[in-house]
């Protein structure tokens, strides 16, 4: 893994420990607003070496709302964040920020 996305995800083992830590671990982070899909989608595409136009045609979207997604302007609905995660090959949980293995075994 490169070291920007090691830092990456460390940034963002970091913050989701520090807000278990400070709600008991008793709630969902609210990692969602906070641009944590976006980071971690560029993340995995970057991974999975896949451009914006790869993913908007497998899962039948434009590739701007691709780059929303990325950009955190826009989010996608519940068929098509399922579509994304089986398309790169992880987990919703990870595309959420609510575990930090992207890996699928």
């Amino acid at each position: 893994m490169k070291s920007k996305e090691v830092n990456l995800l460390q940034g963002v083992e970091k913050n989701l420990a520090a807000y278990a830590k400070s709600t008991n671990g008793l709630s969902i982070p609210p990692s969602f607003g906070q641009g944590v899909f976006g980071k971690r989608l560029v993340l995995i595409m970057n991974i999975r070496d896949m451009r914006c136009s790869d993913l908007a045609d497998l899962i039948f979207v434009s590739r701007s709302t691709i780059s929303g997604y990325r950009n955190g302007r826009r989010y996608p609905n519940l068929d098509q964040l399922v579509l994304i995660a089986v398309c790169l090959q992880v987990s919703v949980d990870f595309l959420l920020g609510l575990t930090n293995e992207y890996y699928i075994e």
